[in-house]
């Protein structure tokens, strides 16, 4: 495991696994803490935006072998270390096994967006200090159906350089 920095030769190596096909937003993390396997990238997990948005991905051959685990734990070590506040994510509220991950490391639900009929995220949310506890209790404003209406409007007027500067998604 080791935790880098992005430049031209990590998203070379991302590109060589095969995970930046399946989660090209790693390449817009701050860092990334890497686990690999002879020669190739098996795992990824960084921290990016300027809502401190969480990317994790595993190839599907080593899931379920707690390489999950260990890149969340060292992403969260990594981050209390450089200063964050806190750490947000999104989830599928029905892969089982990314609740209970993130339920083990306390980051929890804080509101619930749902894209269309057959596409529901969990907004989740870890406090690593005090300035992430009130963030973190500002959130909440979007479990409201003002609050999440301001939240869509936000999205849809932005433009796409500003959506993935705040959550490094394309």
């Amino acid at each position: 495991m080791r935790i880098v920095d992005i430049s031209e030769n990590i998203r070379k190596e991302l590109e060589r696994s095969g995970l930046l096909q399946e989660m090209s937003n790693l390449v817009f993390c701050d860092f990334l803490v890497i686990i690999e396997h002879g020669e190739k990238i098996i795992g990824a997990s960084g921290i990016g935006g300027i809502l401190h948005v969480n990317t994790l991905i595993v190839q599907e051959e080593f899931r379920n072998k707690a390489i999950g685990a260990i890149l969340l734990k060292s992403v969260i070590d990594e981050s209390k270390k450089r200063g964050y506040s806190f750490i947000l994510a999104s989830r599928d509220p029905d892969n089982l096994n990314v609740v209970k991950l993130h339920n083990y490391f306390q980051m929890l639900p804080v509101f619930q967006v749902k894209y269309r009929k057959e596409f529901t995220r969990d907004v989740i949310f870890l406090s690593l200090n005090r300035k992430g506890k009130f963030f973190g209790k500002l959130l909440h404003i979007f479990n409201t159906k003002i609050g999440m209406s301001f939240l869509m409007l936000s999205i849809k007027l932005s433009k796409q350089s500003l959506f993935r500067s705040i959550l490094t998604y394309e």
